[in-house]
């Protein structure tokens, strides 16, 4: 199964409009300045002192409840994080980023019910982008159908993001539907996606589901230049050469993949196949009748 690629819980911060400050002193205005400059340069102890010293000194400012959230998700601290934001949430019920921020953490935390309300309660008070959230967390659920139509959703309000077409052309992967992972992959390819090894791997094992060998093979070997022990692939590659009576090649796939599985009783025996195939059958034997002892 294709792994799906999850939000990365990271929030940039981000200074809050004036009418989300509630009027705070020129001690309190330094600290919260002194806060964000502090998260700008990693210092996030420092951060967390500054919001925490100016929350002591006005309990109603809301701006530094959020960004001492923000500091806390970044030190993976999901616990005091979401305090900070459920008293943001005490002060403004509305407050877009303090509900799209529980939602992400509810999601992380795989509590996809909580994730699911705040993301919707986020969408209601004018958030954006939290299509892809809700999907996700319907796919967590084993909701497929759903998943995809949101994530088609999203795909139209935002269709540049390659991110959002991948994750769809993963859902596709997952439910076996190779025709639609095949052009999703590709769109996202469009996009701007990476073509990274696990695009590789994924646009062609999809493109070897649904026959058209030469496309899959050239993504599988794109994927072992980048990853040359990714046993996916080299599996894949062994398998298919084997299957099309190429023998010579499935012994060189086969050979790699069992130098990082030395144990695999499988592997053996499909190498042993594979000589017998290409004409060795005195060599294929013996890896045949060892491999499950």
């Amino acid at each position: 199964m294709l792994k799906v690629p999850i939000l990365c819980l990271i929030f940039q911060a981000f200074f809050i409009t004036p009418s989300a400050i509630v009027s705070p002193g020129n001690k309190v205005k330094a600290l919260y300045k002194e806060g964000m400059l502090c998260i700008k340069s990693g210092r996030l102890s420092a951060a967390q002192q500054c919001f925490s010293a100016a929350i002591r000194k006005d309990s109603g400012f809301t701006a530094a409840y959020l960004q001492l959230g923000n500091v806390y998700v970044l030190m993976h601290d999901l616990p005091a994080a979401k305090q900070q934001f459920r008293q943001v949430l005490q002060r403004e019920p509305t407050q877009q980023e303090a509900l799209s921020s529980l939602a992400n953490i509810f999601f992380e935390q795989q509590d996809y019910e909580d994730a699911l309300n705040y993301a919707d309660q986020a969408c209601q008070a004018g958030a954006s982008q939290m299509t892809r959230l809700k999907a996700l967390c319907y796919y967590k659920q084993g909701q497929q159908k759903k998943a995809i139509s949101l994530l088609l959703e999203a795909q139209k309000e935002t269709p540049a993001d390659a991110g959002i077409t991948y994750t769809l052309a993963g859902f596709y992967f997952n439910t076996k539907n190779f025709p639609a992972a095949v052009t999703a992959f590709e769109l996202a390819a469009t996009k701007g996606y990476p073509a990274n090894a696990d695009f590789h791997l994924n646009t062609g094992t999809s493109y070897l589901q649904i026959k058209q060998t030469e496309i899959g093979i050239r993504h599988l070997e794109a994927c072992l230049s980048l990853r040359p022990d990714d046993a996916q692939a080299l599996q894949a590659l062994a398998h298919n050469y084997y299957s099309s009576s190429n023998y010579g090649k499935a012994i060189t796939y086969w050979n790699r993949l069992l130098s990082l599985q030395p144990a695999n009783a499988f592997v053996r025996f499909m190498l042993g196949k594979s000589y017998i195939g290409n004409g060795e059958p005195a060599k294929g034997e013996v890896l045949c009748d060892n491999a499950f002892d």
